[in-house]
């Protein structure tokens, strides 16, 4: 098959994954299958960001990927075959930021330290807007998107690790609970799969991560389901949403910083280890940018902030 036929092909299967319900291949055993990236497709170096200051959070939507500096209001876009550019300040700093796409053209970064301040940048505009602050403030949580619902998971209160799930509506701009996790989670992994919502890894107390993984139906769904163990059992790692896969990108396991990337489908119950990143990241910044897969920024094992980032085709990490 010719490589333009290969493409239309798996384009029109990210189009039939999408279209219905897969099976949900729930259980605690793990099957794992080992696979490289695509032959004609490999890790490349994204231009390093303009500045000193490394990226510490961010997301990516539609064609952009917007990032922000460490403890700072500083704030970075990136485009297909383009450089860094500078987007407006954001209006105030955020410690400890997360970040979550808010689909078509938003991005949201909460503070998960000091007052627990909550924004949202719009690229269609380019502004920034306040939104609600966090409910709670907690050190180590997580945080993905399932369309307008931002989900803010466990963490670390004034008690302990938490099991708790805070969920904020970006359109009617409030929070609520969700279901609490079955175990506390801190610096876990967050994100939408498929029809559902997913945390995996992190740890609950003790500092040793684990591979555990859980997934909710967000219309209704009143109790986390277990799912098969992540191979490579880590701590602030990244998820981010392909289809009905997951792929969970670097992180900390117990031995140092890692650049493992693994997958899991939905449909199967089954998780993939694909070609490492070329350096060990702790929290990178992962986002589709149009069928590009795209890693930067983060920290390295001293906890330097990171300026330096690769991309690989998306379709790389389909069966």
């Amino acid at each position: 098959m010719k490589s333009a036929q290969k493409v239309a092909a798996l384009a029109m299967g990210v189009m039939i994954m999408g279209c219905g319900q897969p099976s949900t291949g729930l259980g605690t055993s793990s099957a794992v299958t080992t696979r490289a990236l695509a032959l004609d497709s490999t890790w490349q170096s994204l231009p390093a960001l303009p500045t000193a200051g490394g990226i510490v959070a961010g997301a990516g939507v539609g064609l952009r990927l917007l990032g922000v500096e460490a403890e700072a209001s500083r704030a970075w876009s990136l485009a297909p075959r383009s450089s860094w550019t500078s987007v407006a300040a954001a209006p105030a700093g955020l410690q400890a930021p997360l970040a979550a796409d808010l689909p078509p053209a938003r991005v949201l970064l909460a503070a998960t330290a000091g007052p627990g301040k909550v924004l949202r940048y719009d690229f269609e505009r380019l502004t920034w807007d306040e939104m609600p602050d966090l409910p709670q403030v907690r050190a180590g949580a997580a945080m993905g998107s399932w369309g307008h619902l931002v989900y803010y998971v466990g963490g670390l209160d004034s008690t302990g690790s938490s099991r708790r799930v805070d969920v904020l509506n970006a359109s009617s701009r409030a929070w609520s609970k969700a279901p609490d996790l079955p175990i506390p989670r801190i610096e876990a992994s967050c994100a939408r799969l498929g029809a559902r919502m997913f945390v995996g890894g992190g740890y609950a107390g003790a500092g040793t991560p684990d591979g555990r993984g859980w997934i909710l139906d967000p219309m209704g769904g009143t109790v986390w389901q277990e799912i098969a163990p992540m191979p490579t059992p880590r701590r602030g790692a990244t998820a981010v949403a392909y289809g009905y896969r997951i792929l969970v990108i670097g992180g900390r396991t117990a031995s140092g910083p890692s650049g493992a990337v693994e997958s899991f489908d939905l449909s199967t119950g089954t998780w993939t280890r694909h070609l490492p990143l070329p350096e060990p990241r702790v929290n990178p910044v992962a986002g589709r940018m149009g069928e590009r897969l795209v890693i930067f920024g983060g920290r390295d094992g001293s906890g330097r902030a990171l300026n330096t980032g690769w991309a690989a085709a998306a379709q790389a990490f389909l069966p």
